[in-house]
């Protein structure tokens, strides 16, 4: 499509937003010319793991650590020709286009209720809530820190305020949804190549050996839930996919057996060969690989440098600190805590209906470095795809609250 015949990005967003009307704006940045202050003492606190669940088959939840992969990390010394395109033809892709907002989380709350009773709810009483400000997923705080260095991709999220606690979920957007349905077979190798790498990388049993042979279901996964602190105002609670786990530090520290410490983070990335390809991986790349890792206490990310047809080479191994020492340069971790911290704010200030049915709409426009917010009507025609909380899951908590 030409730049003269696309559509302009404020005829977009009101497709994007539903028609509605703009109850808030939040800036991103400080306007041209302004200036911001930045608390230099906000810090996220060490997340506390209060369990965990496995997606198998065809992304069935179920309450257990079937799909914890343990990591096998290959000779130092060893040339690798790892071929990614291993069983391609016969992996079972995973759906990226499937909405499941948070319902497998959901699952994993009603699992594990007790896990959020409070000091003041008695030991045999009914919950008042689950006593934590957010609930969501890693992946969407990931996009709203990253958001600061942010010129291209938008975002949207919806919000429900249920019992005191607010519930964060992300939407495809429509150039999303767009971009998915016109992808090409090579950008679906290129993310089929990533799972094959963790296949490589792990084994279903401390010891084991990988089987990169066998055609892996991409549907499959494990999941981590974390409760954490930013800062002196915000609780969170979110959940996060978790690609292995490093038995060693668990026979090495005991203490790890039950720390987001012992995970480990894979990614692939084509091999770099220029000094321009270096500052863009450090810019674009490793901001996400650290607010990915960071937000789960993952200490490292282990990268298999490939081909572009698909064959490892070398792993190397980055500690986070690493990694921030590579983009100083392009994003600093306390500017993107402290957006965090301002938009959970902005977000409290907004979601203030407690009610299950209540869905608050906030759209980031990276053109115009802002966030609009909007309250969807319940009677709107596309009300259906925006709510939050499933009526199985009001119920089924509903049992344990007062």
């Amino acid at each position: 499509m030409s730049s003269a015949n696309r559509p302009k990005r404020d005829e977009k967003l009101k497709m994007e937003i539903l028609n509605l009307p703009t109850c808030a704006v939040l800036r991103v940045t400080p306007p041209q010319g302004g200036h911001e202050q930045i608390n230099s003492e906000l810090d996220l606190r060490e997340p506390v793991e209060l369990g965990n669940f496995s997606l198998i088959g065809d992304r069935n939840y179920v309450h257990d650590t079937r799909k914890m992969a343990y990591l096998i990390e290959p000779p130092q010394d060893q040339r690798l020709d790892w071929d990614l395109n291993e069983a391609f033809d016969d992996r079972i892709p995973k759906n990226h286009s499937l909405s499941e907002k948070l319902d497998n989380l959901l699952r994993w709350i009603c699992d594990n209720v007790e896990k959020f009773r409070a000091p003041c709810d008695g030991e045999n009483s009914k919950l008042s809530g689950l006593h934590t400000d957010f609930v969501s997923y890693r992946g969407l705080l990931t996009t709203i820190m990253c958001s600061v260095y942010e010129q291209k991709e938008n975002w949207i999220l919806g919000v429900t305020l249920y019992k005191g606690s607010r519930y964060l979920c992300q939407y495809s957007t429509l150039e999303q949804i767009e971009r998915e349905k016109n992808k090409s077979g090579w950008f679906e190798r290129v993310a089929a190549w990533g799972y094959k790498f963790e296949q490589y990388m792990t084994a279903s049993r401390p010891g084991g050996r990988p089987t990169p042979q066998e055609p892996i279901n991409e549907k499959e996964e494990f999941c981590s839930v974390v409760r954490t602190r930013l800062g002196q105002r915000h609780s969170l609670v979110y959940g996060a996919e978790v690609d292995g786990v490093d038995d060693r530090l668990v026979a090495k520290y005991p203490e790890y057996k039950h720390s987001t410490r012992r995970y480990v983070e894979f990614k692939t990335s084509r091999f770099v060969e220029t000094s321009r390809q270096r500052k863009n991986m450090a810019r674009f790349k490793m901001v996400k690989w650290w607010a990915q890792c960071y937000l789960i206490g993952i200490p490292r990310v282990i990268c298999g440098y490939r081909t572009d047809d698909g064959i490892v080479e070398q792993v190397k191994s980055y500690r986070l600190s690493e990694l921030h020492d590579e983009g100083r340069e392009f994003w600093s971790p306390l500017r993107m805590f402290h957006f965090l911290d301002k938009f959970l704010d902005f977000i409290k200030t907004n979601v203030t209906v407690d009610d299950p049915k209540e869905v608050v709409i906030f759209e980031f426009v990276p053109e115009q470095q802002i966030i609009n917010c909007m309250t969807l009507p319940k009677d709107h025609a596309d009300y259906n795809r925006y709510v939050i909380l499933p009526e199985w899951y009001l119920v089924k908590l509903g049992e344990h609250l007062d």
